[in-house]
Order: C-alpha cells, then sequence, then structure tokens
C-alpha cells in the first residue's frame, strides 16, 4: 500500500489590526498514492485559514484555485479522502472558490468520501461564475457571516450530504449536479431565502431541518427544486418559514415555501410550516402566513 501524504496547511496566525488576506492561485493536491496489488493511500487535511490569537483585531479573506485530497486507487480497498478547512476571518471577508476542491474515495472499495468545512465571516461565493463544480465530496459543511452563494451564481456542488448556516441578511444558494440529504446540523439562514437545486432526489432525516426562522424579522423564501425523471423529495425533516414575533410591535411576516420536482414522488413526514410571528405592544398586529406550494410539474409518465 501507499503510505499518506502529509497534510499541507496555509495559515495566518496572527491577523492584527490588518487585512492578511490568502489568495491561492495554484493547485493544493494531498492525495494518496495508487496501488496496482493493495490498497490506495489515503488522502490528507489541507488547511487555507486566517486566525487572530494576537489580541489585537484583524481580519483576512481566503480565495482558492484547484485543491484535491481524494483517496488513491486501489484493487483491494480504495483509500479514505482527507479533509479540506478554508476560514475567512471578519464580517466583510469571503471564502471564494475559484475552482473545484475534491475529497473523494479512491476507487477499489471500502474508503470513505472526505468532508469540506467552508466558515466565512461574509460569503461563500463561487468565483467562476458557474464554469466547474466548486465542491466534490462527501460532505459540505458551510458557515458563512451572511450568505453561501449568491442569488445571482449559486454555489455548485456534488456531495452527498449537505449542511449550511448563512446568518445575517444573507441566504443559502446551491445548485447540486446529484441526489443530496440534509445534514443533521440543517440549513439554517437568520431570514434569509434559501434555494436548493438538486439533479436527483432531496432527503432529510428526522431532525435534519429546512428553516428561515432563525432572524429576527420576516422570514425567508424556500425553494427546493428537483429535476429529472423519477427524483423526487423525501423530507422526513421539517421545512420552516416563520416570522419572529415582536413583543414592542408588529410581528415578522412569513415567507413563501415552494417544494416542487419534475416528475418523481414527494414524501413530507416532516412539519411544513409558514407563519407569521405575533405582534404585541402598542397594537402591534400578527405577521402574515406564507404561500405553500407542493408541486409535480410533470405528472405524464405514470
Amino acid at each position: 500500500a501507499n503510505a499518506d501524504l502529509n497534510r499541507v496547511n496555509y495559515r495566518v496566525l496572527n491577523a492584527d489590526a490588518a487585512d492578511r488576506n490568502i489568495s491561492v492561485t495554484g493547485t493544493i493536491n494531498t492525495s494518496g498514492g495508487v496501488s496496482a496489488a493493495a490498497a490506495g493511500g489515503g488522502g490528507n487535511t489541507v488547511t487555507v485559514s486566517v486566525a487572530d490569537t494576537g489580541g489585537v483585531a484583524g481580519t483576512g479573506a481566503v480565495s482558492v484555485a484547484t485543491i484535491t485530497a481524494s483517496g488513491g486507487n486501489g484493487p483491494t480497498a480504495g483509500g479514505s479522502a482527507g479533509a479540506i478547512n478554508l476560514t475567512s476571518l471578519g464580517s466583510t471577508k469571503d471564502v471564494t472558490l475559484n475552482a473545484t476542491l475534491t475529497a473523494l474515495a479512491g476507487t477499489g472499495g471500502t474508503g470513505t468520501d472526505g468532508t469540506v468545512t467552508l466558515a466565512a465571516g461574509q460569503d461563500i461565493l463561487d468565483g467562476d461564475n458557474a464554469v466547474t463544480v466548486n465542491v466534490v465530496a462527501g460532505t459540505l459543511a458551510a458557515t458563512a457571516g451572511r450568505a453561501v452563494g449568491e442569488s445571482a451564481d449559486l454555489l455548485d456542488t456534488t456531495v452527498t450530504t449537505l449542511t449550511a448556516t448563512a446568518g445575517g441578511a444573507g441566504g443559502i444558494f446551491v445548485n447540486e449536479t446529484n441526489g443530496v440529504a440534509i445534514g443533521a446540523a440543517d440549513l439554517i439562514t437568520s431570514g434569509g431565502n434559501i434555494v436548493l437545486n438538486a439533479g436527483g432526489t432531496v432527503t432529510s432525516a428526522v431532525g435534519s431541518d429546512i428553516r428561515t426562522n432563525a432572524g429576527t424579522g420576516t422570514g425567508g423564501d424556500i425553494t427546493v427544486s428537483v429535476t429529472g425523471a423519477g427524483n423526487g423529495l423525501n423530507l422526513s425533516g421539517d421545512v420552516i418559514s416563520s416570522g419572529a414575533n415582536n413583543g414592542a410591535g408588529t410581528g415578522g411576516n412569513a415567507g413563501a415555501i415552494d417544494l416542487k420536482v419534475d416528475e418523481g414522488l414527494i414524501t413530507l413526514a416532516g412539519a411544513v410550516t409558514a407563519t407569521g410571528g405575533s405582534g404585541a405592544g402598542g397594537g402591534g398586529a400578527g405577521g402574515t402566513g406564507g404561500a405553500v406550494q407542493v408541486r409535480v410539474l410533470n405528472a405524464d409518465a405514470a
């Protein structure tokens, strides 16, 4: 078997009082080696991060090109992939993906796909405008101070499991090439919109929710759109867009929820909720509930 490669770290440890940005325009590769007779080697970890441990507030953005941390192929076993971790620092600093991050197991069986973890002070962005898929991995775990992707340029993924959190006024905008499962950490925004387009079936377990009710005002819109013959929605987790309660005035309005497939099956075991928030104080009115649509667009094959 091939030995694992060493991990790669690009880190600013003390971004004191000024921008300490990291821009990686070349490739990073920690993939395991291929074996002709035994198991493939395991990929190793890539970390590109800006931190501040010096006690003086600093900031830094992260921009990367191609990163590969896949396992090697082998006739007896494929190597497991390594992890890829990208972190920016500061409420105006982004993580920008200008090419593809890949963390897949090698062929040959038993190896596991890797996790890509993205943490941005502001936004996680598709820097090449949908020219390439941004993340190819087992799991994408994304956290942003404002937005994951953009409404006009969705983050492009090929992953098995997706979790994402977006704060502030931002939302979550993901275009998944295949089917995907919502992970235990949910898809959550603080009132921002959620758009998930998938080329395969979208699933969730109980407790793995899609929700935009984590804010202090109106709930965002939620759109889950599944394309392809036979691909559907099978959601045991909740889907929630709720306006916030207001103890001093008018309650927040809920957003709209649109769950749709081309011609597959839809099974919703969790709650679908689009309720307005309660109002109080000096005659504050309750917020308006949101419209809910659950749709099969082309029921023409069965």
